[in-house]
Formats: C-alpha cells, sequence, structure tokens
C-alpha cells in the first residue's frame, strides 16, 4: 500500500515536470477558454510582439471554440462572435491594446454593462 503523503508528493512532482514543460500562458488560455467574455489581449498575442495578428485571432477563436465544444457547452452565439476587421479599427491589420480594450469598452457600453478595473471586464 502506498502512504498518502508518499502518493502525493509524487503527484506534485508529476505536476511541475508537466507545467514546465508547457509553453508560457497555455494554461492561462485554456482557463480563459472555459469563461465566457472575452480574452486578455496578453493570451491572444502568442509570439508577444505586441500586437494580434489575423492568423493569432484566427488560432485563439478556433482553439477556443474547439475546447468549449469539447466540455460540452453549447456554442449558441459563436455566429455572433467579432470579426478580426470589426476591433481593427484602424484598418492595418493587426490589433492593438489599445484597440482591443477601446472595442471592449464599446460593446459594454452598448450593453449597458460596468467595467471593473482596467484589464479585467465583469459581466
Amino acid at each position: 500500500m502506498i502512504k498518502p503523503t508518499l502518493f502525493l508528493s509524487t503527484l506534485g512532482l508529476a505536476l511541475l515536470v508537466g507545467a514546465a514543460g508547457a509553453s508560457p500562458g497555455e494554461y492561462e488560455r485554456q482557463e480563459y477558454y472555459e469563461r465566457r467574455g472575452p480574452m486578455p489581449f496578453e493570451l491572444m498575442d502568442l509570439n508577444r510582439d505586441g500586437v494580434v495578428t489575423t492568423e493569432e485571432h484566427a488560432q485563439v477563436r478556433n482553439e477556443r471554440r474547439q475546447a468549449r465544444t469539447q466540455m460540452g457547452y453549447p456554442m449558441r452565439n459563436a455566429p455572433y462572435a467579432p470579426a478580426f476587421e470589426q476591433i481593427d479599427s484602424d484598418g492595418n491589420g493587426s490589433i492593438s491594446h489599445e484597440e482591443l480594450s477601446a472595442w471592449h469598452t464599446q460593446r459594454m457600453q452598448q450593453r449597458g454593462m460596468r467595467m471593473g478595473p482596467p484589464g479585467r471586464w465583469n459581466y
């Protein structure tokens, strides 16, 4: 019989080793895939260059849809998700942090929602 402390220690070590092999932000994105509402800019900017490209936007959107479908969440509102062009207000082919924040603020005002601290949106 395995002692509980040995089992928990082994389990904890296995989790740490698994986490060390993951890319930065991977677990945070998975957490946000499970939530409703927008993702923070930093998690959408996959290559961390300060802008979200059409490819990054599409990749994050597709990963999120797949994850939510696998979890059994209904995808009733998927057709109403914003297109890249709706967020890219200056039309330069990339979304800056400021553009995404402005778009979130505009959407929330249209819906009559209140905002919390910067970077966090209260729905």
